[in-house]
């Protein structure tokens, strides 16, 4: 009997699979004339809506003969189940439209490189995930076929079904999505995930396969009202209960994520800090185990922080009530390093009319002494970043606005030693031929700039001494294809050159702020003294497989109190921590207990901290005993 209704379910669906066909033919043809590009955006309107539309169209029609040849007492004689002559139909002509989506999907491995750039490059991005248009085609579709398919038992009249069934599966669709995010609103520490409404669109499909089939089942299809009304009982009973199952499913998906590090170590005196979901945590010398200090509490897991002198700035999200309305407030917490002593720095600014509630705050930079702290605003309506900056006793608070065109990325890099200016990296018109990463210094009572750097090579690694009288970083000169690591002094702004070569990594400042590491070369590890201006030593170093690692940028690290550097390196096949002293001998090799993708390794004395991303772990290892222990 299976066989039967599967030959007949694709001779009645057939011309819907041939009309796939015939538009996938289209799109082949217009990607092999030159228009690949062209191509790609057609893909994307396939996926998004003419797979769901044909989704419709199969399911619309799926009752249709039993209402025209009045044949329902003749299929409900037959000796089979109503639930499961409704389930052979359904996975009948189901068939039919994944049969579609496998054609569809060996087309594109066919497709030019860059009509297939175009849609992978498409996804839609939910909290912290992003969500491929296949799987969410794939998923409205299933969606849009099964309405159709439930709601082809009360009618024949395929034009009422299809406005029904784009009118509930797009309301459907769009009001699960609001609940979640209303959940993300009550619940600061949940969060929408692409995950989520995945899960939301399989329970909405479950919610009208069992409505139908229960309608089938109980009743009589002599009286149409009566049947229309059952079925509208069932779908809202079902959908209060795929409503309940979502909020568990989104729940369940958050509690059982693992609590993500959100940061690199800060290494500040005699103790570590470093910052993940669960909150800001500090690892003292004396003590084995990292002790909170901060709990997140935070709506948008945006969480940032920063040590000088003897304070911890964190600036955090929580929701809060402002007039009647609760939202997200940004909190900017500065206590002692311990965690004692919190005050929100802009519990007095932040009125019902505040500025500041519509603009981001990130990230935060405490100033070396600890006494003022300045964070970054961006107006997301009109694209337009500003620097804030107050006093630690939350007074004189300055907002100065940062006129640069069409920048697109900010980050602080340290304060002048006057604290009246502040050094950023900015990264404009990326993705363009006019793409540029350059340094300013910023006036905090001014809001003027200057430029003092131009063409940088990794803006993220740019470093203001401890006493901010200078800044060393890289940039790419054009007229010998060189990278070139340059030092420039913050109070003359005279400019000096440290190393010139095909490339520069890892640029490490010693806690002091007098030395720097730095792997040059892919071969040579370097230390250039900053009050002496001379190259220390640079060496080549035996086994360095820098070009074998292209997903890992080096990272070095300063230890056993700036005498030695660490780095993580490839040895014939293991994963390792390298020891050198300063005269560039290698003092040890320590074996790691995983691969260091993309770590920035940290110490603190003799101890290294080494954070596994692939696991959110956080590990360290005392180099003198070689002995690990995993802390979060």
């Amino acid at each position: 009997m299976l066989k039967q209704f599967l030959l007949k379910e694709w001779k009645e669906k057939f011309p819907f699979f041939i009309l796939a066909i015939l538009l996938f033919v289209g799109l082949a043809a217009l990607a092999f004339s030159g228009k690949a590009e062209m191509a790609g955006f057609v893909a994307v309107l396939l996926l998004m809506a003419m797979l769901p539309l044909i989704g419709v169209m199969i399911g619309s029609s799926s009752f249709a003969a039993e209402f025209k040849n009045e044949a329902w007492a003749y299929l409900f004689s037959r000796p089979v189940k109503k639930w499961a002559v409704w389930l052979i139909k359904y996975f009948s002509q189901l068939t039919v439209l994944i049969a579609t989506y496998i054609v569809f999907f060996l087309l594109l491995k066919l497709l030019p490189k860059a009509a297939l750039e175009i849609i992978q490059s498409s996804s839609l991005r939910m909290g912290r995930s992003d969500v491929s248009l296949f799987s969410l085609s794939l998923l409205f579709s299933i969606l849009a076929f099964t309405i159709a398919f439930s709601i082809s038992i009360l009618s024949d009249k395929q034009l009422i079904i299809f406005l029904c069934t784009a009118l509930i599966g797009i309301g459907s669709a769009v009001l699960f999505e609001k609940y979640l995010a209303l959940l993300f609103q009550l619940s600061p520490r949940t969060r929408l995930q692409g995950t989520s409404f995945q899960g939301a669109l399989v329970f909405l499909t479950l919610s009208f396969v069992a409505a139908s089939i229960l309608t089938l089942e109980k009743s009589d299809f002599s009286q149409q009202l009566k049947k229309t009304w059952l079925f509208t009982k069932f779908v809202a009973a079902f959908l209060v209960i795929s409503i309940v199952i979502s909020t568990a499913w989104t729940l369940g998906i958050f509690h059982s994520e693992k609590k993500n590090i959100r940061s690199n170590i800060i290494i500040a005196g005699d103790a570590a800090y470093f910052g993940t979901e669960k909150g800001v945590f500090r690892y003292a010398r004396a003590q084995n185990k990292p002790k909170k200090i901060d709990g997140t509490g935070s709506a948008l897991f945006l969480v940032d922080f920063s040590v000088g002198g003897e304070k911890l700035a964190v600036l955090k999200y929580k929701l809060f009530k402002v007039g009647k309305a609760k939202m997200e407030a940004p909190v900017l917490l500065v206590m002692n390093k311990d965690g004692s002593g919190k005050k929100n720095l802009l519990e007095d600014y932040l009125k019902k009319d505040s500025p500041l509630l519509d603009q981001l705050l990130w990230p935060c930079l405490i100033s070396p002494d600890g006494g003022k702290v300045a964070f970054m605003t961006r107006d997301w309506k009109n694209k337009k970043y500003g620097i804030c900056s107050i006093n630690s006793d939350g007074t004189r608070l300055q907002s100065q606005p940062l006129n640069l065109p069409e920048v697109d990325w900010l980050r602080f890099v340290g304060w002048e030693m006057s604290g009246k200016s502040i050094i950023i990296s900015a990264l404009s018109k990326w993705g363009t031929a006019e793409s540029n990463s350059e340094i300013l210094s910023f006036g905090l009572d001014t809001g003027s700039y200057k430029i003092l750097a131009k063409n940088l090579r990794n803006p993220y690694s740019a470093r203001v001494s401890e006493n901010g009288d200078s800044m060393v970083f890289k940039f790419y000169d054009e007229k010998d294809s060189k990278e070139v690591l340059a030092k420039v002094d913050l109070r003359s702004l005279e400019k000096e050159e440290i190393y010139r070569g095909d490339s520069i990594d890892g640029l490490c400042l010693s806690e002091a702020g007098d030395k720097i590491a730095f792997i040059a070369d892919k071969s040579k590890l370097g230390i250039y003294s900053l009050p002496e201006k001379k190259m220390k030593a640079i060496k080549a170093i035996k086994e360095l497989k820098a070009e074998k690692q292209s997903s890992l940028s080096y990272s070095l690290s300063w230890v056993s109190d700036g005498k030695k550097v660490v780095f993580s390196d490839n040895i014939n096949g293991g994963n390792y921590l390298r020891v050198f002293g300063e005269d560039l001998r290698q003092k040890k090799a320590i074996k790691m207990l995983f691969s260091p993708w993309r770590a920035q390794i940290s110490a603190l004395g003799n101890i290294v901290f080494v954070p596994n991303f692939m696991t959110q772990e956080l590990w360290t290892v005392d180099i003198d005993t070689e002995k690990w222990q995993k802390i979060y």
